[in-house]
């Protein structure tokens, strides 16, 4: 009967052990004070920590702020009330990795006591994916909407360039860019390919600028000089995309005293095999 009972407890060891190194999720598991007694080969995964290098660490390396600080003040708070927060409710939280990446996570703690001790247990699982995908489902609404509230207005009578500038505001919005424009390629007597601006944001950076702004902004200001980002796109239809403005072979630098370009997106407008305009 011993031997019997003992196979039994071998087994869901064993067993147990199995299912832990095999889950698809992140599990750790913590003591009483925060510091992580397990991590499966799903949390190295995860977070780029071996088990060795985490192992009998404080759990708020897993952490970015404001989690971090909060954390103690959960154990302890628990620890006094017996309040039970967090504990078996699943909520999304940021996780952190080695790399010092933060990235969303779906968290679910469970409490459990072995020998009299009290553990932790958290299961972990990487909503990145989700998150972006809910991201872009918002974003492709945005802009339905904006296209439905573009077509009204123009059903309506709204002039051209009145459009133009609602439409810059949305894509704006929907780009998170702090400014930007709307041009039509027009072509000069010459044949050369100019950008007559459609709608441009006010980024007046001198009195020069100011005034130029002011002076041109309703007939639209017109760039002729395109050795520079948004000229690739006029001079070849393609799509510009950066992280590193300065450092793209097309860029040029910007004006002196001008407002800082960080990231720059170009993006081409045809109509039929047509280039006839673009975004910046």
């Amino acid at each position: 009967m011993k031997s019997s009972l003992f196979e039994q407890e071998e087994f869901y060891r064993t067993a147990f052990s199995a299912f832990i190194s095999t889950a698809v999720d992140a599990v750790i598991l913590i003591d009483s004070v925060g510091n992580i007694q397990l991590f499966n080969p799903a949390a190295e995964k995860m977070f780029g920590y071996s088990q060795e290098d985490v192992l009998g660490k404080n759990v708020k390396i897993l952490m970015p702020n404001p989690y971090r600080d909060e954390h103690d003040h959960y154990l302890q708070r628990y620890k006094d009330t017996n309040e039970k927060r967090i504990i078996g409710i699943g909520r999304e939280v940021m996780g952190q990795r080695k790399d010092e990446s933060i990235f969303p996570i779906d968290l679910a703690i469970s409490e459990m006591e072995v020998g009299g001790k009290k553990y932790f247990n958290g299961v972990i699982r990487d909503i990145s994916h989700l998150k972006q995908t809910e991201s872009e489902v918002i974003a492709q609404n945005i802009l339905l909407d904006t296209l439905y509230k573009v077509q009204n207005k123009f059903l309506s009578g709204v002039k051209t360039n009145a459009l133009f500038e609602i439409l810059l505001i949305e894509i704006l919005a929907i780009t998170d860019s702090e400014y930007g424009f709307i041009g039509e390629i027009k072509h000069g007597e010459d044949g050369q390919p100019y950008l007559k601006m459609r709608a441009i944001s006010n980024i007046a950076w001198d009195e020069k600028s100011r005034v130029l702004y002011e002076e041109n902004a309703l007939e639209g200001l017109e760039f002729h000089e395109l050795d520079n980002l948004f000229g690739h796109t006029v001079l070849t239809g393609e799509l510009v995309i950066t992280n590193d403005p300065s450092s793209h072979p097309a860029s040029n630098g910007i004006p002196e005293n001008h407002p800082a370009l960080n990231a720059y997106l170009g993006i081409p407008l045809h109509s039929g095999e047509e280039l006839i305009g673009m975004v910046g």
